[in-house]
């Protein structure tokens, strides 16, 4: 008997390892399936996984009619008394325009989430809480932001639209980097050679929705190739502007709730 059960012992371990094979790569996938991104308003977006939400300019009140602001559902699920989400790594903002930002509703989210990181740039530190500002990560140009083991950020300053009118506002795209998937987040971006520069392997593309509207920036646009385009920053009742692209058919956010699973 102690030989019988010395030979089965390796082929346990064998079955053992086989079946870890097996489990761990369906597991993964299943992962990468549970990632969406939920709209918010305006160029608001949550990507959610599960109970976690990585939040981009989706923080901003009342602005002036055409600009949605975020969700009432949507904030209530964020700070009520029945909190739909139990983890938040970052509160990502492009930049300090009313229609991206409300330093209230930053201010209760990190007192909601205390350990969530706000994530911007130097520009908007005088509006931001003082007393917070453990929670800060601010960048000149760029900064980068490793959140969780498979989660990070990286903001890089790029132009904002209408330099006549708002060359002084610093504006940022985000890539986020989440379980192997790059999802990037332009703000109000100007189509220039510094808005896509260093970008590749993109797989979600933010815009808002003038990229689409001029044959320049949608060829730079469908040069780099990515998997998908989410146009924003569309008023309500302007969903039937007309987008040009030879290549690509972006899906474009206009309703609270409306979500894309990845």
């Amino acid at each position: 008997m102690p030989l019988v059960f010395s030979l089965l012992k390796p082929v346990r371990t064998l079955l053992f390892l086989l079946s870890c094979l097996a489990v761990f790569p369906r597991a993964e996938a299943q992962g990468s399936r549970g990632l969406h991104i939920e709209y918010v308003g305006n160029m608001g977006v949550a990507l959610v996984k599960g109970d976690t939400a990585l939040l981009i300019d989706a923080l901003h009140d009342l602005y002036k009619p055409g600009y949605l602001p975020s969700s009432p559902s949507f904030l209530e699920g964020l700070l009520g008394k029945q909190r739909r989400y139990q983890v938040v790594p970052a509160i990502v903002v492009s930049h300090q325009h009313n229609d991206h930002f409300d330093a209230a509703l930053v201010h209760k989210a990190v007192a909601a989430y205390p350990h969530t990181r706000v994530l911007t740039g130097l520009q908007l530190k005088p509006l931001l809480h003082a007393g917070q500002s453990g929670h800060y990560r601010l960048a000149s140009d760029t900064v980068f932001a490793p959140l969780m083991p498979n989660l990070s950020v990286r903001l890089k300053r790029i132009p904002h639209t209408y330099q006549s009118r708002n060359g002084s506002i610093h504006n940022y795209r985000a890539e986020v980097v989440w379980n192997g998937m790059r999802i990037v987040h332009l703000g109000d971006a100007l189509m220039s050679e510094a808005t896509l520069r260093g970008l590749k392997d993109v797989d979600v593309l933010i815009a808002p929705n003038w990229l689409f509207m001029e044959r320049e920036s949608v060829e730079a646009i469908e040069r780099l190739r990515p998997k998908l385009v989410i146009l924003t920053h569309v008023s309500p009742g302007a969903e039937g502007t007309t987008y040009q692209s030879s290549s690509i058919k972006p899906v474009i956010f206009t309703a609270y709730g409306q979500k894309v699973s990845l």
